[in-house]
């Protein structure tokens, strides 16, 4: 989804050691990659936290544009948080809970529920350069299967075209039936913090939340990766 552009600015409160955390001293605000480890696997995910609210996985703007949206589309991405000592809770709009202690850790980051929380960096630079992609699918059972890939291209010069597809393969009645979609876009764009705004050519300014990554596992110049419309996307 687009949004109306609106200046916003993202931060994260350092979180240091010291005393018991409390809400007023360590509450986490801004955008944070949590990253867990498993035993034979590594997870990673991205949350905003806000007064009083998280949204997991957020793919525009929360600061700018509240959590309404996010709620729409899945109640179970947004939750309440309070605290009780040094133990942080987020209710779930969709009934679950997660209840864990907040640990301090160094750099801004803190240790929940088994995850380590680090606020994300923000861009450097007003313009990037390279081209990213990224995707996502859903279903692959015995009836639906749909995935989606969109591809954005970043200029120094300020000017950016992306394009998208998505892909929807259904089976009914013995019958495989495959649908596809394509949106192209193009048009100025410029980058503030973890924010990107954009200008398409001849249509209405939109901006979403982003900050850069960089794999030290995978090839390309700094960021390698960036956070981009609820997903990571790879340089290419």
């Amino acid at each position: 989804m687009k949004h109306l552009l609106v200046a916003t600015v993202l931060s994260a409160v350092f979180i240091g050691g010291g005393a018991t955390p409390s809400y007023a001293q360590y509450a986490p605000d801004g955008i944070y990659l949590m990253t867990r480890m498993w035993i034979s696997s590594f997870e990673m995910d991205v949350y905003y936290f806000g007064p009083g609210i998280a949204v997991n996985a957020p793919s525009y703007d929360i600061a700018a544009y509240g959590t309404s949206y996010a709620e729409e589309q899945n109640p179970g991405t947004v939750g309440d948080v309070s605290f009780t000592g040094g133990t942080m809770r987020i209710d779930w709009h969709d009934g679950d809970v997660t209840e864990a202690d907040l640990e301090p850790s160094s750099g801004g980051c803190f240790n929940f529920d088994g995850g380590l929380f680090c606020p994300v960096e923000k861009f450097s630079s007003s313009t990037l350069s390279g081209v990213f992609h990224g995707g996502a699918a859903v279903g692959g059972g015995t009836s639906a299967f749909a995935s989606s890939g969109q591809t954005l291209l970043f200029q120094e010069d300020g000017r950016y075209a992306m394009g998208s597809t998505t892909v929807v393969d259904s089976i009914a009645g013995g019958v495989d039936a495959t649908a596809y979609s394509d949106q192209a876009e193009a048009g100025q764009y410029t980058i503030s913090g973890n924010s990107i705004e954009f200008y398409p050519d001849g249509g209405q300014a939109w901006s979403t939340a982003s900050f850069p990554y960089h794999d030290d596992a995978l090839p390309g110049a700094f960021p390698n990766r960036i956070y981009f419309d609820g997903v990571m996307m790879s340089r290419q």
